[in-house]
């Protein structure tokens, strides 16, 4: 993978990352999807932490960073947002733009919060359940 600046992490990422409101966790993941050291399937395989290199989320072949902010159809609403995005900011949508401009730090990490991929299943739950309780009640009587 080609990225636009060869110092990892470099002063720009490091100065646009603290400067966010980001979580740490978000940083961690950003960081690691450009050291290329990210647990997709294809990375994961290759330690023997997954069973094969296959999307979770739709199938394909190889669950590549790539396929993961590009391509997969699993996240096609999540990526138009951030396309969206990065289009106002006339900036191609491409791996070098979104992992290596400093400035898309917040619209990258709000993908990869909204796509839930690297949350565990305990946190997807309780995040989940806190969405879909209801605030109240309401009984509502039929005449007979």
């Amino acid at each position: 993978m080609l990225l636009t600046d060869n110092s990892t992490p470099s002063n720009k990422f490091l100065k646009a990352i603290s400067l966010t409101d980001i979580t740490r966790s978000t940083a961690s993941l950003i960081s690691q999807l450009r050291l290329t050291h990210i647990p997709l399937n294809s990375y994961l395989k290759r330690f023997k932490r997954a069973d094969n290199a296959r999307c979770p989320a739709c199938g394909a072949d190889k669950e590549t960073i790539g396929h993961y902010l590009l391509f997969c159809p699993a996240y096609t609403y999540k990526r138009w947002a951030l396309a969206c995005q990065v289009k106002k900011k006339k900036k191609p949508l491409n791996i070098e733009t979104l992992l290596g401009d400093p400035n898309l730090v917040i619209l990258l990490g709000n993908f990869i919060n909204a796509t839930h991929r690297f949350t565990t299943h305990s946190e997807q739950t309780i995040s989940t359940t806190h969405q879909t309780a209801p605030h109240h009640v309401q009984v509502i009587s039929h005449p007979e």
